[in-house]
């Protein structure tokens, strides 16, 4: 029988689904939206309406239904509780997968570019996960303002235009983040900002507007902006600290003096400013001065790790990643 292994790369903004059959070498594509419970109105419903809808059309494709799929791996954004998590495989098993491997999206870049170690999410937001080599897993992050996030798009964002009221309206320090912001809302006159700026934060270019903020702070950074310097160091010590509590609670990761750890995220990789990793790789040297940190800045798509994830839990041993990246870069796209 020919086995079929899904992978899906849910995240805040965009999700990837990808359905490969090992026996043709062949993989079927799809892309989505916001695949996070937690950024969606209808939550577990909504989320719920778009799996169901984007697996059976990826299958479809294939010419299967979800229950042929021999295995999953599901790296899902929104996944941080065991509640979450329970509530969340409920969804899946009512969709029709029989057998999936179920966790934060953030394992999705440990599992494509290295057997253990830890992945640091810089994206839409924050999340910091270890796998050790007995399996054992952590995570620190995840929940926001809750847990304390200090990364992530949505993170810059806020703290943009809380420094440009606060220079405006509180006699803050002054930024040259200001007559970007102002700019970017449309905002004539200072005393505008606040109008401006709620009409973009309720309308449709809100997602738009906030990875504008978020590029706002990295350019000012790397102009050497007080402020923005400020955001992104104080970021830097988050994911630090964030890493350490991982590796704290998985002690054998740093048992031989070596840890690998991947970047995902266009705040890590595609940002013009590197003050968030250049002080993170700093407060960790510090704190772990007789650990190496092999920095990883994930080379492919985090779904390439949803399916060797799904290889991997099928077969006990991976398929090789070579096969499953050319099979990739010729997918068949699914509209």
């Amino acid at each position: 029988m020919e086995r079929y292994m899904l992978g899906i790369d849910a995240g805040a903004t965009k999700t990837a689904y990808a359905l490969y059959s090992p026996q043709q070498d062949r993989i079927w594509l799809l892309y989505g939206g916001c695949g996070n419970h937690e950024g969606m109105p209808g939550g577990y419903d909504e989320f719920r309406t778009v799996m169901d809808m984007h697996i059976r059309k990826l299958c479809d494709a294939a010419g299967i239904a979800p229950q042929d799929v021999s295995c999953a791996g599901l790296g899902i954004a929104g996944v941080d509780t065991k509640r979450q998590h329970a509530l969340i495989s409920d969804i899946f098993c009512g969709i029709g997968l029989t057998r999936f491997r179920l966790a934060n999206d953030a394992v999705l870049g440990i599992k494509a570019e290295c057997p253990t170690g830890v992945c640091a999410v810089n994206g839409t937001g924050f999340c910091v996960y270890g796998i050790d080599d007995q399996g054992s897993t952590a995570q620190a992050g995840g929940l926001g303002h809750l847990t304390g996030d200090r990364g992530g798009g949505s993170y810059y964002a806020e703290q943009a235009i809380q420094a440009v009221y606060n220079s405006l309206e509180k006699h803050g320090p002054d930024t040259s983040m200001t007559a970007r912001v102002l700019e970017l809302v449309q905002a004539e006159s200072p005393d505008l900002f606040v109008e401006r700026l709620s009409e973009c934060m309720e309308g449709p270019e809100r997602e738009r507007v906030q990875r504008e903020l978020s590029v706002t702070v990295h350019a000012c950074a790397q102009q050497g902006d007080p402020v923005a310097l400020g955001i992104l160091t104080g970021s830097g010590e988050e994911y630090a600290a964030s890493i350490g509590s991982v590796l704290r609670r998985l002690p054998r990761l740093t048992a031989d003096g070596q840890v690998d750890l991947v970047l995902v995220g266009s705040c890590f990789l595609r940002a013009g400013c590197t003050r968030t990793r250049d002080v993170m790789e700093a407060r960790l040297c510090t704190a772990f001065p007789e650990t190496r940190f092999t920095i990883r800045p994930i080379r492919s798509e985090p779904v390439v790790g949803a399916l060797l994830w799904a290889a991997e839990e099928e077969n006990g041993d991976a398929i090789p990643e070579a096969r499953i990246r050319t099979a990739l870069a010729h997918a068949i796209r699914v509209p």
